[in-house]
């Protein structure tokens, strides 16, 4: 978390276990144990168990610069059905009541559609999203990987190992050193 926090107080693009892609904004402790809580300026905080973050610098080019965090597994909750839970999903939607549990996203909808008077328990239920697994790839928004991924949605920058990263912006980097369009 600590290692994390100085690069998400500059812009950046992270891209998800998932094709999508997003500026992370701040990270803290989350309630789980292992789990870290990751902030985006446009979805609910995602949680997520890190096992290892690496940080490739590159000299030549220090915006192709990244970070690139690997998920350790983090186990499903009861909050779904069995059958939804035995395909191959890489994340769940769930809502965090004021006491830590979690219910289904269907709570969430129903407690924010009512005007209850059971407040005090359900106060400030959050929707979040937790990640079984995966990786994150962080870099710049000005990175070379950021101008491909737009050019090349297909590539799947976050299921590269760090070397392939490397490689991949090394080859970037002698295209357009030889004048060459990287697309």
């Amino acid at each position: 978390m600590n290692a994390l926090r100085p690069f998400l107080d500059q812009p950046n693009i992270a891209f998800w276990p998932t094709s999508g892609f997003r500026q992370l904004t701040s990270v803290n402790l989350a309630k789980e144990t292992g789990c870290i809580e990751l902030d985006s300026s446009s979805c609910a905080p995602s949680i997520v168990r890190p096992s290892k973050l690496t940080l490739r610098r590159i000299d030549e080019a220090p915006a192709e610069s990244f970070l690139l965090m690997e998920l350790a597994t983090l186990t499903a909750t009861d909050v779904h059905s069995r059958e939804i839970l035995d395909e191959d999903v890489e994340c769940e939607e769930v809502c965090e009541l004021a006491d830590g549990s979690k219910a289904g996203r269907d709570v969430y909808d129903e407690l924010l559609a009512t005007d209850s008077d059971n407040t005090e328990f359900f106060a400030e239920p959050r929707l979040m999203t937790r990640w079984f697994r995966g990786q994150i790839l962080i870099i710049s928004p000005s990175s070379l990987l950021n101008q491909f991924h737009r050019r090349t949605p297909s590539v799947r920058l976050s299921r590269m190992t760090v070397a392939e990263v490397s490689n991949f912006i090394d080859l970037i980097l002698r295209s357009v050193r030889h004048g060459k369009r990287f697309t």
